[in-house]
């Protein structure tokens, strides 16, 4: 009887530490599934993908209690690596793992970042083990971790890890298109330069700047000399690559100061802020000579000259809006086009 009572007791004893141990674990779970549920919510609140790094950095250094590991995730729209996150491992180890996973697609996760491998890596020699993040037979991630540590990675964390990842891939994406989407919104799609309408505000902007700063302004207006009759002789394909090699040879002749962007046709226009027209004239020389001897595409691989006619003007009291502006830099381009084309001109702005 006594014996019967105390089994009783060590049963009941082991189903309350069983019952304390299974509210322990489902107390686990369900803050895990709350830091999931504020994770995704907090990472599709924002488009600024350094701002969706920051906060998983923070919940994963919050759940996984590892000195290093290195998050990388996968878009399969890109079919690339497109975003890392982590701590412990040097930059160097961190780019390596990152190119390795990059060259192999994903692959040598597989090969040889399995749990139960190990890899060394990078001059810092550390060994680590990997694992592929997989959410419905997709890759969304790779995630390493030091071998030391790798042991007390449970199938849970790893669940967490790929919920995480398979979020991040698609808010990583978001942000992509928007900014993709920001980028045509102000760009020309031949030529990749600004188009017309960012042109247009950022003047604006730019001039009330000097206004209130009083400060000097220029802008250069250029076309391309006879493009109608090129157009006309080598076709509409050979006349738009000559339209982008100009624009190529402008970005490369213009300072990162500099907002280059097509006007329309084979109009270009160059905004400089902070520069006198001696400035201006400076820049726009070196403009017009690398065009001077650029070799343009002909019929039959024959290399053809393209030279540039172009304009320059400097704010003042009397040049004061982006009207007035655009209107004497446009006199001054054709007045290079009276005097010979291939020139530059300077607007009188007293």
């Amino acid at each position: 009887m006594v014996e019967d009572k105390k089994e009783l007791r060590e049963t009941l004893q082991g189903a309350q530490n069983e019952l304390i141990r299974a509210k322990g674990e489902l107390s686990r779970k369900q803050a895990e599934l709350e830091t999931i549920y504020r994770t995704i919510k907090i990472i599709h609140s924002t488009l600024d993908i350094n701002e969706i790094a920051r906060i998983i950095k923070d919940v994963l250094n919050k759940v996984l209690k590892f000195d290093a590991y290195t998050l990388m995730v996968y878009d399969n729209v890109a079919k690339d690596f497109v975003f890392q996150t982590g701590k412990g491992f040097s930059k160097g180890t961190q780019e390596e793992i990152l190119s390795r996973a990059r060259e192999s697609k994903g692959d040598w996760l597989e090969d040889f970042g399995s749990l139960g491998k190990v890899s060394p890596i990078s001059k810092d020699k550390y060994s680590f083990k990997c694992i592929p993040l997989r959410a419905h037979d997709r890759l969304v991630g790779g995630f390493c971790t030091l071998t030391e540590t790798a042991s007390d990675l449970s199938k849970e964390n790893i669940e967490l890890i790929t919920v995480v990842a398979t979020q991040m891939a698609i808010a990583v994406e978001n942000s992509i298109l928007y900014e993709m989407t920001k980028k045509l919104a102000i760009t020309d799609e031949l030529t990749s330069l600004y188009n017309y309408r960012y042109f247009r505000n950022r003047l604006a902007g730019e001039l009330s700047r000097a206004k209130r700063y009083n400060r000097p302004l220029s802008l250069i207006m250029l076309d391309l000399d006879d493009f109608k009759n090129y157009n006309d002789t080598y076709g509409h394909l050979q006349g738009d690559k000559a339209l982008r090699e100009t624009a190529k040879i402008m970005v490369r002749n213009c300072r990162e100061s500099d907002m280059v962007a097509r006007y329309g046709g084979e109009e270009f226009v160059i905004i400089l802020p902070e520069t006198d027209k001696q400035g201006a004239l400076s820049v726009a020389e070196k403009v017009r000579q690398a065009a001077e001897v650029h070799h343009f595409p002909g019929k039959q691989k024959r290399n053809q000259h393209i030279t540039l006619s172009l304009g320059v003007v400097q704010n003042s009291e009397k040049i004061s809006s982006p009207k007035s502006l655009v209107k004497m830099a446009d006199a001054a381009l054709y007045k290079s086009k009276r005097e010979g084309k291939n020139r530059v001109s300077v607007a009188d702005s007293t």
